[in-house]
């Protein structure tokens, strides 16, 4: 990172080496899990379930440094939405089902609600949505960013508008309040490697790189150029990967049932 005057800077091979290794990398623990249970079915089109099966559960404890930025905003988002699963299936639910079967609780149950900082968070016009939004606007920069979400809601109960126009802001999590800094944000979200990076993999000779490569083309829409001999790739169209797009997305697929 480079800060010059009011201006900062991220190293463009920094950002390209996330997206590569995420676009490429991703995928695999789910397609390893997927291979080793299809080896486990006494048909390949059985569609029975699975007595003996292995699964991937992947969970950050919740974040609070010195420092917090957006990975600490995905993590603790994903933190907040399991402890709205606990509410809605260990007290809601309950009390629900008692109300259905006549049963009278003489019992007054206090838990923390955070229903309205999921809102905040991944909801219409919330957070997330204002991040993916800024990457629209002209001349946008984390600066704007921070005015923007610190106006939209400084009112909003679990939100901390930062006194001192600096580019942060803080959430009142259930498990505590975190004070986020908004620099980088924009470049973070936006999750696209370089098209000749892509390129360079899927031609390695190394089957794992290639098929790196491979997975990175796909994602993002970049094909060969068939149109001449060039090495270059030429782009489908598809619209950009945005990290907190698919963050919200992920979580939502993802809900316990």
């Amino acid at each position: 990172m480079l800060a010059v005057m009011n201006e900062t800077l991220f190293p463009p091979t920094k950002k390209a080496k996330a997206s590569v290794v995420g676009a490429g990398t991703t995928p695999t623990p789910a397609a390893t899990a997927t291979k080793t249970n299809a080896g486990g079915t006494s048909s390949s089109t059985s569609s029975a379930p699975l007595k003996n099966y292995i699964g991937i559960l992947d969970i950050a404890g919740f974040e609070s440094f010195a420092s917090n930025s957006l990975e600490q905003l995905f993590i603790n988002l994903s933190n907040e939405t399991l402890q709205q699963y606990f509410n809605d299936y260990v007290f809601k639910s309950e009390l629900q089902d008692y109300a259905a079967e006549g049963v009278k609780v003489d019992l007054r149950l206090e838990f923390f609600d955070n229903l309205d900082i999921l809102e905040l968070i991944q909801g219409k016009q919330g957070i997330l949505d204002c991040l993916d939004e800024e990457l629209n606007v002209n001349k946008a920069t984390f600066e704007t960013y921070a005015k923007k979400v610190n106006k939209n809601f400084e009112k909003h109960a679990r939100f901390v508008k930062n006194r001192f126009s600096r580019p942060q802001f803080a959430i009142k999590h259930f498990a505590g309040e975190v004070e986020y800094s908004c620099v980088g944000w924009l470049e973070k979200n936006l999750d696209e490697p370089p098209r000749e990076t892509v390129d360079l993999m899927q031609k390695a000779e190394s089957l794992v790189l290639s098929q790196m490569g491979a997975r990175c083309a796909t994602k993002y829409g970049l094909a060969p150029n068939k149109s001449s001999d060039s090495s270059s790739t030429t782009s489908q169209q598809v619209a950009p990967a945005v990290v907190g797009y698919k963050s919200r997305m992920a979580l939502q697929s993802k809900k316990l049932t």
